[in-house]
């Protein structure tokens, strides 16, 4: 820069706070003479430029000129082993473990185990895992990454894996790589995955319940826990469906209190609770008084003409019992 540029300078910021007619005509004026000096002074160009948009930006009326947003950039965070949420994102880390979180969403596994998950997003902006070579890409779903040996399990969704160029899509119930001579991760027991639900650990536990009947599809007790565990959570359909699938694949005790389970969670839609109470007390348990009423408070629901039948029944067959109580209170006796 000469002096006779300083002395330009100098004196423009001396001078009063300028319309934005001045702001504007200042810019045009920079840009031609930049034009002209480009190839000889880009440094001294770059320079001026920064200073010309400064002394806009501060000087101009508001309306003129729209703020510019400040861009932050977050430092990397460590996660020690246990459950965290980031972002509606629940990441389980394994003990003797450790994940780093670049940026939301994008998370390096540097060792161990760790369970994801992801909330539902844009498939603009899925979810990152990376693994060594491996990069684990999900929009919304539940997954497993070890890092050595490598393996990536899939509970629920589909994810991409990316490793040495090539994609591979893998899906609930699939694991990558698919080797049998990759040792699968140990399965966490089931009395410790409901110590976990006591203990309030609910999106851990059932992390660990997918991961089980990613295993074994069948395994009814799993199922059991994770019907009750839904059902605590309060996702009623989460728990209709475990609760199903207990009566596909459980003993016959386990099946009719599935049955009797599903009829509760439709107390307020007698339509569909009537089939599951009817199923229940074709071969009755210890349910039997609370399922036989609860058949005749929905036929009631449905003015079907058989509920004070039932309701007699209940009196008739369970003396004693609470349910006896209100069946009589419904019909108007005295108990």
């Amino acid at each position: 820069m000469n002096e006779d540029e300083l002395q330009a300078w100098a004196h423009a910021q001396r001078q009063p706070r300028p319309s934005p007619q001045d702001a504007s005509g200042l810019v045009n004026r920079w840009q031609r003479r930049t034009r002209r000096r480009f190839v000889t002074r880009t440094g001294f160009g770059l320079a001026l430029a920064a200073a010309v948009v400064a002394f806009v930006l501060t000087n101009a009326p508001d309306p003129v000129v729209a703020p510019v947003p400040e861009v932050v950039t977050a430092a990397p965070i460590q996660l020690a082993p246990g459950l965290h949420e980031t972002n509606g994102d629940a990441i389980d880390v394994a003990d003797n473990s450790s994940v780093t979180v670049l940026a939301p969403g994008r998370f390096v596994l540097t060792s161990g185990t760790v369970a994801i998950e992801a909330r539902s997003r844009p498939k603009t902006a899925p979810l990152t895992v990376q693994a060594g070579d491996v990069t684990v890409t999900v929009v919304g779903t539940r997954f497993i990454v070890t890092l050595d040996p490598l393996r990536v399990e899939v509970t629920e969704g589909v994810v991409a894996v990316e490793q040495g160029g090539a994609r591979h899509l893998v899906r609930a119930g699939e694991v990558f790589p698919p080797l049998d001579d990759v040792p699968p991760a140990p399965l966490p027991p089931l009395d410790a995955l409901r110590n976990q639900i006591v203990s309030g650990n609910l999106d851990s536990a059932r992390l660990g319940l997918r991961y089980r009947l990613a295993t074994d599809p069948t395994d009814a007790d799993t199922w059991v826990v994770l019907a009750q565990l839904e059902g605590q959570g309060g996702k009623v359909e989460a728990a209709r469906t475990a609760w199903r699938a207990v009566v596909e694949h459980g003993r016959t005790r386990q099946a009719q209190r599935a049955r009797f389970e599903l009829a509760r969670s439709f107390e307020d839609e007698p339509e569909n609770a009537l089939g599951w109470l009817e199923a229940y007390l074709a071969d009755p348990g210890v349910l039997a008084p609370e399922a036989r009423l609860r058949l005749g408070l929905a036929q009631r629901q449905l003015g079907r003409p058989e509920a004070e039948n039932t309701l007699r029944q209940v009196i008739v067959d369970h003396p004693g019992t609470a349910a006896a109580a209100r069946a009589r209170t419904l019909l108007g006796e005295p108990r």
